[in-house]
Order: C-alpha cells, then structure tokens, then sequence
C-alpha cells in the first residue's frame, strides 16, 4: 500500500511539475506581451511558444509588436536547441540556433525628455550617463558558452540614429563552432544580403576566441555608399566602395598580420574640406597586400598589384586645381618602418594643373623603374630611384604670352640622395652633409616649340634635344660644397628661331665632354654648328628690325613685372659679383652648309647678300688664360667672291694680342653700289677687288699690312654733296686717284698700313674703311707719281682749295718746266723731265695731263729792253700805250708758244687727245714767279 501510494505521489507531482512548466510558457508568453504593452507597444502577438523542457528545444514563431510612430517589430520563427547535459558542466551549448523572418528598426530620440535614449520598438534605452557607474566586481563566471550552429535569414533591419541610416537585410546568415570552452576551435562564418541596397557576402573561418586569433575570409561588396557612415565625422565625405577580397588576418596580443588577395574599388568619390574638394570618378586595387604590424609598430609590408584610377579632380582654394583622366600602376613595394623598395610601372594620362597665370598640361606621363628609400629613426637617409620616365604632349602656359609645348621627352638613368653625412663636430651653423647624384643614360626632348601668344607667333622651335651620360652632383655641408654636372654629348637638332619671318635655323648643334663645376668652371671638348641658315635684316633707318622684334618678343613672355615685384626689385641691394665663371672649350667649329642671308633695305637700292661659310674653327679657348686661341674660316660671298682667314688670339682670355692673315678675292664692286652712294657718293660701274691683310694687335695696338688690288674699277659720281666731301678727304676726285693709278690693264694695287689703338674711342671699323678707302688711294697716288717721275717729283703738290682745282680741272700739280726768261724752247733738263712724264702717261693710259705755260716778270723785264731797243730805232716810235700793248701780246704769244713747245714734246709718244693746253695769259703779279709751264692732273 505504502509503495502504491509513493507511486501516486510521485506521479502526482510529476503531473504538477509537467502542469507548471506548459503552464509557465504561456504565461511567460502572456508576461511579455504584457510588458511589451506596458513598454508602449499598441499591440503585442506571440503566436506560439513552445519549450521542449527535456529536449532543450524552444520554438518562437509569430511575434508581431506594433508600436506607433515605430516600425513593427516582427519575428517569424526562431529554434533554439540547448545540450542539457552540457549544462552539468557549466556550458551552455546551443547545438541549434535558428532567427527567420526578423523584421525590425532602432531609432534615436533627438529632443524631449528621453533625448539621446535608442528605442527598439517599443523599448526604450536610456542614453548612456556621462560618468556611468563602476561596475559591481561580480567575479569571473565558470559558465562557457558556445554555439555549434547559428543561422539567420531573412532578416531587415533598419537604423534612424542622427547621421546613421542603415539598412541591413540579410538573406543568410551563419555560424558554426564557436565555443569559448575551445578557444583555437575554428568557426565558419557566413554572411549574405544587403546593407544600404548594396549586395555583399562575407565568409570563411574565424578564430575570435583564443590568445593567437586568425580569420580567413571571403568579402564581396557591390558598391556601398559611404556617406551613410562618413556623414557625421567626416561630413564631405562621399562614395561608393565595392570589394572582392579574400583576407588573412592574425592577431597576437599588440602584433598584426595582415594578408590581402582581390579587388578593392572606390567610385564617385569626392571629399570637401577647408578649401579642398577632391573628386574621383573611380579608384581601383587588384592584387595582394601582406603586412606585420609588431608592438604597435609596422614591421613590413609588401604590396603586388595594380592600382587604376580615372577621372580625378583637386582644387585647392580658388585659383589651383589639378586634373587627371587617369592613373595606372603596377608593381611591387616592400616597407618597413625604416625603409621602402618599389619596383613597378606608373602611368598618368591627361594631366593638368592650373594655378594663377599657369596652366601646366600633360596628354601623357608614365615611370618604369625602382625606388629605395631608408628611414633610420623615422629619418631620411637615403633615396635612390631608377628606371625610365616617358611623357607626350606637354604643354606650359603662363601669364598672358608664354607658352610652352613639348611633344615627347624620355629619361633614362638614375637619381640617389644621401644624407648619411653628418654636420663637423662644434660647428653649430654647419649643415647636415648631403649628397644629390643624378645619372642618366639618355635624356631625350622631341618637339619643343615656345609662342608667343599675345603677338600669335612662333619664337624657337627644336626638333630634338639629346643628353648622352648625364652625371649630376650636388654637395653640401662637406666642406666640398657644389654642383657639377657632366655631358658626355649633348646634341639639338632642328633649331628655328623666327618671329613673323625667318630669322635663324641650325639643322645641329652638338657639345662633348661638357663639364661644369658651380664653384667656377665649365669644360666643353668640342662645339659643332652644323648646316646652318640666318637672315639678317636691317630695316629703314638702319636698325635690324627683325632681329630687335625677336627680342622684343621673347622678352614679352615674362609679362609685365607687377608693381609689388618692381618695388622688391629696385629696393634689392646689388649682391657682389662672384669670381668670374672659366670658359675652356677645345674647338669651336662651323661644319656643312652654313648660310648667312643678308638684306639692307636701310641701302638704295637694297642690298642682298647671300654668305656661305663653309667652315670656321676657334679653339683652344680659355677665358683664364692668355695662352693664343688658333682660328681659321672659309668663307664665301655668293656667288664669287672668297674670303679666308687665319690666326690667332688671346681676346677672350682677357689678353690684347692678335694675329691674323686674310686674303679676299673676286668682290664684285658693283655689288656695293649702294653702299658706295651712301657714303661716297659715287655709282661703281665695274670693277673687282682683291685683299691680302696680315696684321697683329698687341697691348690693343694694331699694326697691318694690305694688299689691295682692284681691277677695272670704273664709277660715276651721282650724290655731288657726298662726291665733294669724299673728294676733300681725298685731297682729288675720286676718278683722278684712279687715273693715275691705273695700269694698262686698267688695275690698281695698293699697299696700304694700318695703326691705331682699341682702346682710342675713335678708332674703329669706320677707321679702317677710312684709312683704305681715302689715306690708302692718297699715298698710293702720291707714291706713284713720285716714283715714276723721279727725281723730279719732289715739287708735287694738291690744289691749294677746291676753287683752284675746279678753276682749270687741276687737282695734283705736277713739278713745273723751266724756261729761259724770254724764250719758249725746251732745255735739256726740260726734255729729260718731259721724257719721264711722257713715260707715266705711256703707263697709265687713263691719265690726261692739263698744260699751262706762263710769261712771268723776268720774261717781261726782257722783252720790255728788247722793244725798247728795237723803238729807238723806229722812224715812228710807239708811244708808251702801244709799247704797253705790244708787251702784253708778246708775252701771251710767250707763253702759249710755252704751251705748245710742251705739248708738242709729249704728243711725241701720247696722243694729243690725251694732252690740255690752257688758254694763256702773263702772270705779273708776282716779282719772284720763274718762267714754267705748269702741269697738272
């Protein structure tokens, strides 16, 4: 009976045990509908709640809460499922753990009484306490948790916080094997849904519990707008982000190891910020990214991949901004924290940078090579950098004229920076040593041109600009301070300097061997023009108009200074000059065809030369030294004409001396006809000249000797007002000089000195035509008749005034013929001179000689005796007036018979036509006159 009645009693409280736990879910469920209700919500639903007391199954389904003004919170299922027994051994292990059909928001209160509280539904979640209270040591709890399986679907959620809208849909969800219990345990994580409209999916294992934690995972993201979590800290802040990454992630205690695979790609990014707006149509990373980050500090990193960028913007205030269409890069960098390898190809398209006045643009930029930078102590050390760098397209503008455009340039070499040095010990001024060196293969610049905008015009364009081995060096603070650089070639081709019209063109230009050195000298080995063309052009008024607008030209790119510049400018004090600059050069040559076309419409008619010269050589050039610099040329004025020149001076060394040897042959005269009538004032028929010059200068006091021969020169005075004043620095007309010293084959040689000083303001290129043209032409004439008239031709002598000259066409006065008083027969002595100047003028068969013969006071004293002795004895003797007359027309007949007793003489051997008499009359004025029969030229 006893036991009958245990049985009963048993069963009965296990029926009251089972009776209380049903009955405790549906009032469980009914409390929190309850409370829900009391929390605000307008309604409150739990379709069902059922829990498996012994299974340690629970099973949700169909809570709906409707709360006004909130988003009803919804949840369609959920499974839990407990392992009981894990219970006894502290764990709560849920085996199971499934949420579908979550629908739900969490919204911020941003005024009233509950400002700054969240609220989920119905429930309200006080905002934190600025100083919240200490938490209750309760001691570490022996209770684990752990989750076998976790999943979630479809979940939507959403999140109104001021700056934070979100929201969050999620079509699967789960999680397997986390257990603290096994923290090394690895869980498989997976995410997929939405957040924002953008589609992303997370997944992989993760090791979140134990001291070393790891995760590798799968993240995809279609792009995500990043306003919505930007907003509030960063609030010019905009984009879209999307990813296909896969990540390895290791975490130590403080140390990080970071693994990256995949794609990572921003799109319609921009960012505004105290004058600063960026945007960028699109970003993009491919490739992998591993690094360590040990005690808080980078250990390594290493990038390999490719980066791609499009359509990019930055202005920066108001006046600057940069564009870029597009960035492309692809490589590998290793860094630490004191130091960085790169190797790798960057490209740039379409570059352009604006400022105030400039506008910099660059169609194409690209770099292939390495970089190495070390950082000791989170101090620069050292750089070095490698490779190639190629652009197209660039063009430079600046204030209102200058602009810049370069088709192509590529650099091929190296750059390294050193800092290692350091300052000398107890020198506090003293600066840091550091090293600049800069090598080059080549360095190529294709397509130069420089314009001129305001005046539309094209200044200097090259073709081509070749540096071969560039070394470039630049020290300081190593008590070997200074910059040098080193060509070993350095070539430009396709040179044209014009403006409106041609003005220079070089088809080359080369330099070898340069070598500067900024503490004062420059080496070059050899400088080569090669096929050269130049237009000189000297415009009305004597001025080289073309030339001068060049100028103006180029010096109208700077722009007109502003006034703040001017005043800086003049209020700047003079900073002293520095030791002056050593030129040495090797050689300078002229090779090919070098052409230098020549106009002067300053001359009437306009003068046109054309000169090829066809080939010039300075060298052994050196500003420091007096040492002599050899010279020689080869030119040619076309179409005949010849000019050679050789030599040597010390002129550039800061010496005086010089020595020079020229010959000149086949200048046509008539070509400088022009010139002729400007400054002579004779028209140049015909005639050809030829030069042979030798001279020296020494101490600035030239000394030479020129030969000049001019054949069959003949010329015609058109300007009588410059014909008269050459005429009296000539001493005689410009044709007399040539009469007399013409030969029979109608040509003039003349060896004529030249003196002076440099360093007299008056001596000059205008006293060296002086000295040829005018003292040459008087000597040579004088020399020439002195010469052949010897020994009587110590009496020469010029007119005395251009009145006499003109007065009976005499310009040279010849030594007279001597007469017995009274008598018009020749003398030996008489007919020997005459016989010399008969042998002149059988030389110079251009000459013509004017005769004059006299009857002076001796001739009048005898005749008067003879007439007065012949009167007496006259039956009828003259009265004194008939004697008077009588005298007078014998002492005409005298002296014409004087005339023709000379030119008789002469018209021996020279033709009559050649020989003057002059109609004659007595001369009585002057007692002491002797009896002569004057000759003059």
């Amino acid at each position: 009976m006893r036991m009958h009645f245990a049985v009963k009693v048993i069963l009965a409280i296990i029926l009251l045990i089972s009776l209380l736990l049903h009955s405790a879910v549906y009032i469980g469920r009914d409390l929190a509908a309850d409370w829900l209700l009391d929390q605000g919500a307008e309604y409150a639903g739990i379709e069902r709640l059922k829990i498996g007391w012994l299974t340690g199954v629970v099973r949700l389904e169909g809570v709906d809460v409707r709360t006004p003004g909130q988003r009803d919170l919804k949840l369609e299922s959920l499974y839990l499922k407990i392992d009981l027994a894990a219970l006894t051994e502290q764990r709560v292990w849920i085996r199971q753990l499934n949420i579908h059909g979550l629908y739900g928001d969490i919204t911020q209160h941003t005024e009233g009484e509950h400002k700054g509280a969240l609220q989920i539904g119905p429930v309200l979640i006080p905002a934190a306490t600025e100083e919240p209270a200490a938490e209750e040591d309760t001691g570490s709890s022996e209770w684990q948790v752990g989750i076998s399986q976790l999943s979630i679907s479809q979940l939507d959620w959403k999140t109104d916080l001021p700056a934070q809208k979100h929201h969050l849909v999620l079509a699967e969800a789960g999680l397997e094997g986390l257990y603290f219990w096994a923290p090394r345990h690895a869980s498989t994580l997976n995410l997929a849904g939405n957040l924002n409209g953008a589609d992303f999916s997370v997944g992989g294992d993760v090791v979140a519990l134990a001291e070393d934690k790891f995760a590798n995972l799968k993240l995809t993201i279609a792009p995500l707008t990043l306003q919505a979590f930007t907003s509030k800290a960063v609030p010019g802040l905009k984009g879209n982000l999307s990813t296909d990454l896969t990540v390895h992630l290791k975490l130590s205690g403080d140390d990080i190891h970071l693994q990256q695979t995949g794609l990572l790609k921003l799109e319609d990014f921009s960012w505004q910020s105290d004058g600063v707006d960026l945007q960028q149509q699109a970003v993009s990373w491919q490739g992998q990214i591993d690094a360590a980050v040990v005690g808080g500090g980078l250990k390594d990193a290493s990038l390999d991949g490719a980066i791609k960028g499009s359509q990019t913007q930055l202005k920066l205030g108001d006046v600057q901004q940069a564009d870029l269409q597009s960035l492309s890069w692809k490589g590998k960098i290793d860094a630490t924290m004191e130091s960085l390898q790169h190797n790798g190809a960057l490209q740039l398209d379409k570059v352009r940078w604006q400022d105030t006045g400039l506008d910099v643009q660059q169609q194409q930029l690209s770099w292939n090579g390495g970089l190495t930078v070390k950082l000791p102590g989170q101090q620069l050390k050292s750089l070095k950098l490698d490779g190639k760098v190629a652009g197209t397209g660039t063009q430079v503008e600046q204030g209102s004229a200058l602009q810049l455009a370069l088709q192509s340039l590529s650099w091929q070499g190296n750059v390294a920076l050193d800092n290692s040095g350091k300052a000398a010990e107890g020198d506090a001024e003293a600066t840091a040593q550091q090293d600049l060196a800069v090598t080059g293969e080549s360095l190529q610049l294709e397509g130069l041109k420089v314009h001129n905008r305001k005046v539309t015009s094209d200044l200097l364009m090259l073709a081509k600009i070749s540096l071969q081995k560039l070394k470039f060096e630049q020290k300081s603070g190593s008590g070997d301070d200074g910059m040098r650089v080193q060509l070993a070639e350095t070539a430009l081709s396709g040179i044209v300097a014009q403006h409106k019209k041609p003005l220079s063109k070089i088809n080359s230009l080369q330099l070898r061997e340069l070598a500067y050195d900024s503490r004062g000298d420059v080496t070059i080995s050899k400088v080569t023009l090669r096929d050269t063309q130049n237009h000189v052009v000297i415009a009305k008024g004597g001025k080289p108009a073309v030339i001068d607008g060049y100028l103006e030209a180029l010096s109208g790119l700077a722009g007109e200074p502003s006034a703040e510049a001017a005043d800086t400018k003049n209020s700047k004090k003079q900073a002293p000059a520095g030791p002056a600059m050593r030129v040495r050069i090797g050689e300078i040559a002229l090779a090919g065809k070098n052409q230098v076309l020549f106009t002067d419409n300053n001359a009437d008619p306009a003068f046109k030369g054309d000169i090829l010269i066809k080939s010039a050589s300075l060298k052994q050039l050196d500003t420091a030294s007096k040492k002599s610099s050899p010279f020689t040329a080869d030119i040619e004025l076309k179409p005949f004409t010849k000019l050679k020149l050789s030599g040597k001076t010390n002129l550039a060394g800061g010496g005086g001396d010089a020595d020079w040897d020229a010959s000149l042959t086949q200048l046509e005269l008539p070509r400088l006809s022009p010139y002729a009538i400007e400054n002579i004032g004779y028209f140049i028929e015909n005639g050809q000249l030829e030069l042979t010059s030798k001279g020296t200068l020494r101490n600035e006091q030239i000394e030479g000797e020129n030969n000049i021969v001019i054949n069959r020169l003949s010329v015609d005075p058109v300007n009588q007002d410059k014909v008269a004043g050459f005429t009296k620095q000539l001493s005689m007309p410009l044709g007399t000089a040539i009469m007399i010293l013409q030969d029979d084959d109608d040509n003039i040689e003349l060896d004529v000195p030249i003196s002076g000083s440099l360093s007299d303001p008056d001596f000059g290129l205008d006293s060296v035509v002086k000295i040829l043209a005018g003292k040459g032409l008087k000597q040579a004439a004088f020399s020439f008749l002195a010469k052949s008239l010897q020994p009587y031709g110590a009496l020469i002598s010029l007119a005395e005034t251009a009145i006499d000259a003109a007065s009976d066409g005499t310009f040279i006065n010849l030594e007279p013929v001597a007469f017995t008083p009274g008598s018009a027969q020749l003398n030996n002595k008489a007919r020997d001179y005459l016989g010399k100047v008969e042998s002149m003028l059988k030389e110079r068969k251009g000459m013509r000689l004017n005769i004059c013969g006299q009857a002076v006071s001796q001739d009048a004293a005898l005749l008067n005796a003879r007439l007065l002795e012949a009167n007496a004895q006259r039956a009828e003797p003259l009265t004194e007036e008939q004697l008077a007359a009588e005298l007078k027309a014998q002492l005409t007949a005298l002296a014409q018979s004087r005339n023709d007793s000379v030119k008789r003489e002469l018209s021996k051997q020279v033709s009559g036509e050649r020989l003057f008499v002059c109609f004659a009359l007595p001369k009585l004025d002057d007692p002491k006159a002797l009896p002569v029969a004057t000759l003059g030229l």
